[in-house]
């Protein structure tokens, strides 16, 4: 059974990053960028000593490139659904006033928003357990580095996106700047996850660094630091832990979600998994 499962789940990786290159490879190009730029930090800045070509590095790699032939077709059903009323509950006259500012002013405005709205998503993530169950994948990574940015249950990053993308369409701007969005909800994670030894206290009580999201990912039994890349709704909602150093172990005490594969990953939320790091801190 054992091999049966490798076989499965080695055919399915194959086809997913086969698939990836040949129907869309201009997302490779700026994931290329991405991790390059991170895994140089890596290198100029190291922090835990590890292999780069660590265990389940291929896993992470299919989950990079692999993932979106399920979370956008599932994002793009759930915009579909939720975006007319988002547009609904927004005064017109508010879209409107928005629209006659300055394209940079509406950008700033539209990226806040989508920020404040990711937080509550990541929060809802660690307290709802159906989410949790979700959200458990790219928990699970007992070793952080830019590629483990990657690790996510595609249903997990369809509902990120989800959420993230409301306000812009609620707004009516979602077609005017997104690469905004996708520059600071897709690629700006490879850093803040990456193994490097990036202290910048002038600046983390306002933009999430690695030292800050690393305390995010620690082994322990409840999650803080929510924000994707405003660290200052840590802050102003008591959810923000960052002591001195970093943490000393990472993942999900008592369970073996690390080891698991790409497949293994895709089904787990419908195995036994404890429901840890469920409650959310409301302070250190």
């Amino acid at each position: 059974m054992t091999t049966l499962r490798q076989a499965v789940n080695a055919t399915l990786s194959a086809a997913l990053v086969g698939a990836a290159i040949v129907v869309a490879p201009e997302v490779l190009v700026p994931l290329a960028i991405a991790g390059a730029a991170a895994a140089s930090i890596e290198v100029l800045r190291p922090l835990h000593p590890q292999r780069r070509t660590r265990a389940a590095f291929a896993t992470d790699l299919v989950h990079a490139v692999g993932n979106r032939f399920i979370q956008v077709p599932a994002a793009v059903a759930a915009l579909t659904v939720l975006g007319p009323l988002a547009t609904w509950a927004v005064p017109g006259t508010i879209r409107t006033g928005l629209h006659a500012l300055p394209w940079w002013v509406a950008s700033v405005v539209v990226f806040v928003l989508s920020d404040l709205a990711n937080y509550f998503g990541h929060r809802a993530m660690h307290g709802v357990p159906l989410l949790w169950r979700l959200h458990a994948v790219h928990h699970s990574s007992e070793q952080l580095d830019w590629l483990a940015t990657a690790r996510a249950h595609p249903a997990d990053q369809a509902f990120t996106v989800t959420i993230t993308a409301l306000p812009a369409i609620a707004l009516g701007v979602l077609d005017a700047q997104p690469w905004l969005l996708t520059l600071l909800f897709v690629y700006y994670p490879f850093l803040s996850h990456a193994n490097a030894d990036l202290h910048l206290p002038r600046i983390e009580r306002v933009v999430v660094t690695p030292r800050f999201h690393h305390w995010h990912h620690a082994a322990v039994a409840r999650a803080t630091n929510f924000g994707g890349f405003l660290a200052v709704w840590d802050h102003l909602f008591g959810t923000a832990h960052a002591p001195a150093g970093f943490p000393d172990r990472y993942g999900i005490d008592g369970t073996t979600l690390d080891r698991a594969n790409y497949l293994g990953h895709l089904l787990s939320p419908t195995t036994t998994l404890e429901q840890t790091n469920l409650a959310v801190q409301t302070g250190p």
